[in-house]
């Protein structure tokens, strides 16, 4: 099995950053609930949204090149949906032993 570690080390970097990205819409979440500013879940909602995407695209990737099982990939897209999820499956990204 060949490694691709550029692909790994965007996923791991989508990760970490869409879950930063959590912090900053919960946070935006605050500011629009209240003191009523609406406008800032809209743009962060729209950053949070392009990491998601590109974090399942992804994690699609490194799927079909380094031939990981579908459960390993069920597993990182349910990450994915929960938040700081992504953080969890870093850990078993590379680590043997872990989700095949």
């Amino acid at each position: 099995m060949k490694e691709h570690p550029p692909l790994i080390s965007r996923l791991r970097f989508l990760g970490y950053a869409e879950a930063f990205s959590w912090v900053v819409l919960i946070g935006a979440m605050c500011l629009k609930y209240i003191w009523h500013r609406p406008a800032m879940v809209t743009y962060t909602g729209w950053f949070h949204g392009v990491l998601f995407i590109l974090y399942v695209v992804h994690l699609v990737l490194a799927w079909q090149r380094l031939r990981w099982s579908f459960a390993k990939l069920l597993w990182g897209g349910a990450a994915a949906f929960l938040p700081f999820g992504t953080l969890v499956f870093d850990r078993h990204i590379n680590t043997p032993g872990s989700i095949q």
